[in-house]
């Protein structure tokens, strides 16, 4: 019945263990995921770069075409208001647009600057409202590592949790059978001599000589009693010995019967607490899982909302760059057209003055113009190196992820040698049982 009983606690302790490893995560799917995302995230900045390339070469060929018309039509026009003025006043028609034209150009001046302050002011916000979005995207990606992390070490933490449990209720069991056990025995010897005492009290005393004969033959063993009735020659010993035997062999039949009853029921309640303890584990493991699906399941859903944040705000920025690069094209066309006017003024007048402001207003102009593409060949390379940046921590996290296999993998065959040692221990336990059985 004792190794019924082991053998029943044996096998739920396997069931419990190996419901604990089913219940540990496997991470390989976790790490994939992550790496499909980066993946997706560099390939649609990939393909943002290239399409931002085709829209630039696609512009800049646009812009060639709007400034050849314009530069024709301007010809055209300016062609057509010097044959109309020259043909009326030459002198004062002259005078007249050459002024005109200087406070036009002024005005124009002060405007085209005004603008293009303000277009800097623009593209600035908008290359810190890209830096700031892709700060954020690569803090959300290190909070989302992080998180995983702690969760991957939480599991691992309450799995060592519960498998300490375990061992400390199968020691605290051990100690309490053997406590049993010695209880049992103590109770045993003491129940023996009680029923010593009882038999005593009930047989009497005829004479002092007999008491004395009595109480010696209480004390003896079943071999002496067996000797004494042996040697016995008279009837009257050979019946006193004989009951002596009878009642003694009686005694310790229902001693070992009590004693053996006792044990039972005590594995018998073991068993169901150990029972009641591992249905309990079992119910916190599925708990932790539920627990850790969800956290999963919240972590691919914030990670989706995101990146789809990530992807609007890019959308954002380049619907707000490729307005910036309109309006620049623009100025740049009104630049021309400035160009034009001023040839054409230095073909008609020798004022030198006004050749020199605006040769120093168009130098001034192009240097904004080299300093911005500076600047956008700056933001492509710092987009570069985040690239990289992103590429080594995906490495990193795929090396910490081979490290934590090979640290469960050992784990793993630790826990297989302890279940080894325990059934070692259950196995000497139960020959320790037998032989004691024997020997009583």
């Amino acid at each position: 019945m004792d190794a019924i009983e082991e053998e029943d606690f044996d096998t739920d302790s396997r069931l419990s263990s190996a419901r604990l490893r089913r219940s540990f995560p496997r991470h390989k799917s976790e790490n994939e995921g992550m790496f499909e995302i980066k993946q997706n995230v560099t390939r649609t900045l990939k393909d943002a770069r290239r399409k931002l390339n085709d829209l630039r070469s696609e512009v800049d060929r646009k812009d060639d075409i709007i400034r050849q018309a314009t530069s024709e039509d301007t010809d055209r026009s300016l062609t057509k208001d010097l044959h109309k003025s020259t043909r009326y006043s030459p002198s004062r028609s002259l005078n007249n647009s050459l002024r005109d034209y200087s406070n036009n150009s002024k005005d124009d001046e002060e405007l085209l600057h005004d603008e293009v302050r303000v277009l800097d002011g623009l593209n600035d916000r908008l290359m810190e409202k890209l830096a700031r979005t892709e700060s954020r995207l690569e803090a959300a990606r290190m909070h989302n590592d992080e998180v995983s992390l702690e969760t991957e070490a939480k599991i691992a933490a309450k799995g060592a949790a519960l498998v300490d449990k375990i061992y400390t209720a199968q020691k605290e069991r051990d100690a309490a059978v053997l406590s049993r056990l010695r209880l049992a025995n103590g109770e045993r010897d003491e129940v023996l001599a009680r029923m010593k005492r009882l038999e005593q009290e009930q047989q009497g005393f005829d004479s002092g000589v007999e008491t004395v004969y009595d109480d010696e033959d209480h004390e003896l063993s079943m071999k002496q009693l067996f000797k004494t009735l042996v040697a016995s020659e008279t009837g009257a010993s050979i019946d006193k010995h004989g009951d002596l035997m009878v009642a003694k062999y009686k005694k310790h039949g229902k001693s070992k019967q009590i004693m053996a009853a006792e044990e039972i029921q005590a594995l018998i309640d073991e068993r169901d607490d150990a029972i009641r303890k591992v249905r309990a584990l079992e119910k916190e493991v599925e708990s932790l899982q539920r627990e850790k699906e969800l956290i999963k399941h919240q972590y691919k859903f914030a990670e989706k909302t995101r990146i789809k944040s990530g992807q609007a705000q890019l959308m954002a920025a380049q619907q707000d760059k490729d307005q910036s690069q309109q309006r620049i094209t623009e100025l740049e066309d009104e630049i021309q057209n400035y160009r034009v006017y001023y040839s054409l003024h230095r073909s008609l007048s020798q004022e030198q003055t006004l050749r020199d402001q605006f040769n120093a207003t168009m130098d001034t102009f192009e240097s904004k113009l080299n300093e911005r593409e500076n600047e956008l060949a700056l933001a492509e390379n710092n987009t570069k190196e985040l690239v990289a940046r992103l590429q080594t921590l995906s490495r990193e996290k795929e090396v910490l992820s081979s490290q934590l296999t090979e640290s469960l993998s050992g784990q793993r065959k630790e826990k297989e040698r302890a279940d080894k040692l325990e059934r070692l221990v259950s196995v000497l336990r139960k020959r320790i049982t037998n032989s004691g059985n024997q020997t009583l």
